[in-house]
């Protein structure tokens, strides 16, 4: 909370921001900002700056048939693993909710956010059912 008071000014709901050197923890206690079980917590050392990318889009745009490279670990990867061997001929939808998205040398690539990441197989919604359709 003391660390927070420094970048108040600087940080709004819909802005982005880059944030470095910060903690992740579970989120415990009777005071909750979001469902979320993890939270974010500043330290001395938090840098805050303005962000290029902006974008109104939740989900990586993959229209262009661009390829992504996607690493899973623990119990991601397992789920991954158990989905494929189950599952020869139908279309394999992989929804990653607070993954970490990189960029090296203009080649994107996915991953989990230790267990902050969210995995899901299949998942059911209109946008799903859209792009199924496509």
């Amino acid at each position: 909370k003391q660390h927070l008071k420094r970048y108040e000014n600087h940080l709004s709901v819909g802005s982005w921001k880059f944030i470095k050197e910060f903690n992740v923890s579970n989120s415990i206690g009777q005071y909750k900002t979001t469902k979320h079980c993890y939270r974010i917590s500043f330290v001395k050392d938090t840098i805050v700056s303005n962000s290029v990318t902006v974008s109104n889009s939740d989900f990586l745009d993959l229209v262009r048939d661009m390829h992504v490279s996607c690493t899973l670990w623990g119990n991601f990867a397992d789920q991954i693993v158990e989905a494929t061997s189950n599952n020869e001929t139908e279309k394999l939808i992989c929804l990653i909710r607070f993954g970490n998205i990189k960029e090296f040398r203009d080649i994107k690539s996915v991953s989990n956010a230790f267990d902050a990441s969210l995995v899901i197989i299949n998942p059911s919604g209109a946008q799903i059912d859209q792009f199924l359709d496509e």
